[in-house]
């Protein structure tokens, strides 16, 4: 039983350092990189999220899966895909879950479209009420019915004093 916790305890230390090696390598590709293919890799890496963690995409996350991702990303770019391209290399090996903004087509455009639904009902119901509430205008109301507001509500101001 020690030697089962020392092996995990010697495992969480040495964690660190078995992965830097790939963001190390990581880092030094990126270098190599031209100014263009650099934003290329980050716009496209920025697409994708992390399938190990719950809300960090690939850019974010230190996970090996991101830095496997990272590289092959990377590499990509070397062989002169486009964005388009590297996207759709993702897609076809993991599916569209791991893009962090859905495409907008299929069934995905109903999805873009129920939050803009939403807006509208709240907008024409917005609407409805404020006009309804201002159908009735001063003018309407005729004026012997104000004087005797007015009257009635200086009686109470005078009864207060």
């Amino acid at each position: 039983m020690k030697r089962f916790h020392f092996f995990t305890l010697l495992f969480f230390l040495l964690n660190p350092f078995l992965f830097s090696s790939d963001l190390e390598k990581i880092n030094s590709d990126l270098k190599r990189l031209s100014e263009e293919e650099r934003s290329l890799f980050l716009k496209s890496a920025g697409t994708l999220k992390c399938p190990t963690c719950s809300t960090l995409g690939v850019l974010e996350s230190d996970t090996p899966f991101s830095l496997s991702i990272r590289e092959k990303v990377i590499v990509l770019i070397k062989e002169q895909k486009t964005e388009k391209e590297i996207q759709d290399f993702f897609v076809d090996r993991y599916g569209e879950w791991l893009l962090r903004i859905p495409p907008k087509e299929g069934i995905h455009l109903l999805l873009w479209g129920i939050p803009a639904v939403f807006i509208f009902i709240f907008l024409f119901f917005c609407f409805f009420v404020f006009y309804k509430s201002k159908s009735v205008s001063l003018g309407e109301i005729q004026e012997e019915s104000l004087n005797e507001m007015f009257m009635a509500d200086l009686a109470c101001f005078k009864k207060r004093i």
